[in-house]
């Protein structure tokens, strides 16, 4: 039965895995990442993976964008969205996917700054400078809070046990006082010792008959 119970457990914890990862990477694709600061004549924008938002004078509005020309300033806000889905299903704990998270927010300033500032550009730097916005580090650390707090109270709730539960723990203690009342002394130190719960010296052994 225990089981059948685990089997019907799997399916339910890949879909739940599943919804959120989808949902968090969707997330991650739409919020905005980057204050996008032209080193250049050009302008700044707000930069999410998708999209920009760009105040110019030949344009302002919003622009769609392929995700994969972000990537190398945004691939670990993918793997954070994925360790934030690990730690609701209790595959990963809290701290790492803070830390994932936490360098997914580095990542861009990490990446273009050196690139626009070491680099010894003929021209105009034809890197920008991504400064970090934590929408979707906000939203990821509210999501474990909540994921914390709800561990928590499910730890501490004390589930009361049932007459049928507590008739049989009764039952089960009686047998164990009786068939230990039925052994002898070396009999009750093996059974305490099966049991992890009677020490050796629990039991007196039998006095020797003294030699003359």
């Amino acid at each position: 039965m225990a089981e059948n119970f685990i089997k019907s457990q799997k399916p339910r914890t890949s879909t739940f895995f599943l919804f959120y990862s989808v949902f968090l990477l969707l997330l991650s694709l739409v919020l905005p990442f980057a204050y996008h600061l032209d080193v250049g004549p050009g302008p700044d924008s707000i930069r999410a993976m998708t999209w920009d938002y760009i105040e110019a004078s030949w344009y302002s509005g919003f622009r769609l964008w392929d995700p994969l020309d972000t990537l190398p300033y945004t691939v670990l806000r993918l793997a954070f969205a994925v360790m934030v889905t690990r730690v609701m299903v209790g595959k990963s704990t809290i701290q790492k996917a803070m830390l994932v998270g936490t360098l997914a927010e580095l990542q861009p300033v990490l990446i273009s700054a050196p690139l626009t500032y070491l680099i010894e550009w003929p021209g105009d730097p034809q890197v920008p400078l991504y400064i970090p916005i934590p929408v979707f580090f906000l939203v990821g650390g509210l999501i474990l809070l909540f994921v914390r707090r709800d561990h928590s109270r499910n730890h501490e709730k004390i589930v009361p046990a049932t007459d049928e539960e507590t008739e049989v723990g009764m039952k089960v203690v009686a047998i164990m006082q009786t068939v230990t009342e039925d052994l002898d002394d070396s009999g009750k130190r093996a059974w305490g010792k099966m049991l992890g719960t009677v020490e050796e010296a629990s039991y007196p052994r039998e006095r020797e008959p003294e030699r003359d």
